[in-house]
């Protein structure tokens, strides 16, 4: 009966699985001393590859970019003399707003994702990140963060209700 052990050293209770229960986290916390150690021996290497790729130094010099998605963004689009605007590279990474248009009315909605989606998913986090940067980024950033109602309040058309203008009719 559990209430009739004695305790053990320490005082504790010791139960039949003690050692399973020690070895675990024993085991644990080697892990946690190793995660560390691997995460800087992959950052070491990605950073010395994206040394060896001047394409992806210039990239990383952009604010909130480093070395990872500098080469993430340079992989995903190998050859980049084949986008003729900026506009056009950012429609290939999915980074433009949705735009429905029906009846006359045009509404603009979240960005599509719909390109590379590691990229994507990136250049994404880095906008995120970037918005808390010091002043200058973050006076350029600031202006573009539009809340919903806003952005409702902006393309809604004269004479309609929010109900009606508020999105994509299929």
């Amino acid at each position: 009966m559990p209430w009739q052990r004695r305790p053990g050293p320490g005082g504790c209770w010791w139960s039949p699985d003690a050692g399973l229960v020690l070895a675990t986290a024993v085991g644990m916390l080697r892990l946690l001393v190793a995660v560390p150690e691997k995460i800087e021996a992959v950052a070491g290497r990605v950073r010395e590859r994206a040394r060896g790729n001047r394409a992806a130094l210039l990239i990383a010099t952009v604010p909130g970019l480093g070395y990872y998605t500098a080469l993430l963004a340079r992989a995903e689009t190998r050859n980049v003399s084949c986008f003729p605007m900026a506009r056009h590279l950012s429609s290939y990474a999915g980074l433009v707003p949705s735009t429905c248009a029906s009846g006359g009315v045009v509404t603009h909605g979240a960005i599509t994702r719909r390109g590379p989606r590691f990229v994507c998913w990136a250049l994404v986090e880095t906008a995120v990140y970037a918005v808390g940067w010091p002043k200058p980024l973050q006076e350029f950033c600031r202006p573009l963060v539009v809340s919903d109602d806003a952005r409702r309040r902006r393309w809604r058309r004269p004479g309609r209700s929010a109900r009606r203008s508020s999105g994509c009719s299929a």
